[in-house]
C-alpha cells in the first residue's frame, strides 16, 4: 500500500459511516499497510473528527466500539492529544435486485408457451426477486505525525438486513477479523 497525506483523504469518506460487516460464509478481509511504517512505535490513537453525522448512529457507536476494544487489546490506548495514530471507519452498503422479465421468445420454456400465454403477454408476469445487500466496512489508521495512511483494512460480504441480530454479528465478525491482521507481520 502507497502511503498517502491525510489530507488527500476525503474527509466525507472518514464521516460517512453506514456499515458492513463479515460473516464466516462469504467475508472477504482485505488489508494493506506501509512497509516503512514502524508498528511497534504506535501506542496511542484518536478518532479522526465526523463533520457529518452517520446515517446509523446505533451502528456506527457499535463499529466504533468493536474497533476501540480490537485496538486496546492491541496495546494501543485512546488519548485527546498528541495521538500517535488517527482512526477513522467508512462504509456503506448497495442493494442488487433482480427480476424476471417477460419472455417474448419463450425461452424460459424452451420455445414453446405457457398455457395461457399469448403473444402480448410473454410466457410469464415479471416477478420480484429479493434484493441481496451488500455491505463494506473500511478502517484506516493513519500516522498523526506524518500525517499519511500506514493501514487499512477493508471487509465485504453480503448482509443479514433482513435480520438485525445476524447482521450486529456480521459486523463484530468483520471488525476482528480486520485486526487479526494488525500489526502486519513483516
Amino acid at each position: 500500500m502507497r502511503p498517502r497525506n491525510l489530507l488527500t483523504l476525503p474527509l466525507s469518506l472518514a464521516s460517512v459511516i453506514l456499515l458492513a460487516g463479515t460473516a464466516a460464509e462469504g467475508q472477504k478481509v482485505e488489508t494493506g499497510y506501509d512497509k516503512a511504517a514502524d508498528f511497534a512505535q504506535y501506542k496511542t490513537y484518536a478518532w479522526v473528527e465526523r463533520h457529518v453525522p452517520p446515517p446509523n448512529p446505533l451502528l456506527a457507536a457499535i463499529i466504533a466500539n468493536n474497533i476501540e476494544v480490537e485496538l486496546n487489546q492491541k496495546g494501543l490506548h485512546r488519548v485527546r492529544t498528541n495521538p500517535d495514530l488517527l482512526v477513522s471507519f467508512y462504509g456503506g452498503t448497495s442493494a442488487q435486485g433482480a427480476f424476471a422479465p417477460g419472455d417474448p421468445g419463450y425461452a424460459a420454456s424452451g420455445g414453446a408457451p405457457l398455457p395461457g400465454a399469448t403473444m402480448w403477454s410473454g410466457s410469464a408476469p415479471a416477478t420480484a426477486m429479493p434484493q441481496l445487500l451488500k455491505g463494506t466496512l473500511a478502517v484506516d489508521l493513519v500516522d498523526a505525525h506524518q500525517k499519511r495512511l500506514v493501514w487499512r483494512a477493508v471487509a465485504k460480504t453480503n448482509l443479514a438486513y433482513d435480520d438485525r441480530s445476524k447482521m450486529l454479528d456480521q459486523v463484530n465478525k468483520a471488525v476482528s477479523a480486520m485486526f487479526k491482521k494488525y500489526p502486519p507481520e513483516e
